[in-house]
């Protein structure tokens, strides 16, 4: 017994026939390939969009380790004179920068480093500035000012927005 005309399983039968039956081979090829290209599409502007995603935070960082630079010139007067509370104030305040793991400074002469935080990523940047200071007209390297930022929280970043695009 066949069922009515019109109803919603006749419906259903003739799209069945019409999706699966043997002389419809074109259509289920034809919506495999539509398929199949718009997922290529849609992977291929995933994968841009997570590239310009992970440059921005990238700059974002590298800007921070910009701003550090701002403060080379007082950390070279500081140390310099070895002003130890000043450095110490300097260094924690930069260490309080976003992503910031690590600020050292080592000096040219054999003095022990001053060292505030520490290193716990696997990825990390490194930016070094070295210290001058203008003595008797004469510009001298006194030692060296080091950034360390970690990149675990763009990677973070990254791997939640495409676990969101995935899904």
């Amino acid at each position: 017994m066949h069922p009515p005309p019109g109803s919603a399983s006749t419906a259903v039968t003739n799209f069945k026939k019409l999706m699966f039956g043997e002389r419809n081979r074109i259509g289920r090829r034809l919506i495999v390939l539509i398929i199949a290209f718009s997922s290529l599409i849609t992977l291929f502007i995933s994968v841009i969009q997570l590239t310009l995603e992970y440059r921005e935070l990238r700059s974002g960082i590298d800007r921070v380790l910009d701003a550090v630079s701002i403060h080379v010139p007082s950390v070279a007067g500081s140390v310099w004179d070895f002003d130890e509370k000043q450095i110490q104030l300097t260094l924690s305040a930069l260490a309080q920068l976003p992503n910031i793991e690590r600020i050292s400074i080592t000096t040219t002469s054999n003095r022990p480093p001053w060292l505030t935080g520490r290193v716990v990523s696997s990825q990390v940047v490194t930016r070094s500035y070295v210290l001058h200071h203008l003595d008797r007209g004469k510009e001298t390297e006194i030692g060296t000012l080091e950034a360390v930022a970690s990149l675990d929280a763009i990677y973070r970043q990254i791997a939640a927005r495409a676990i969101t695009i995935i899904s």
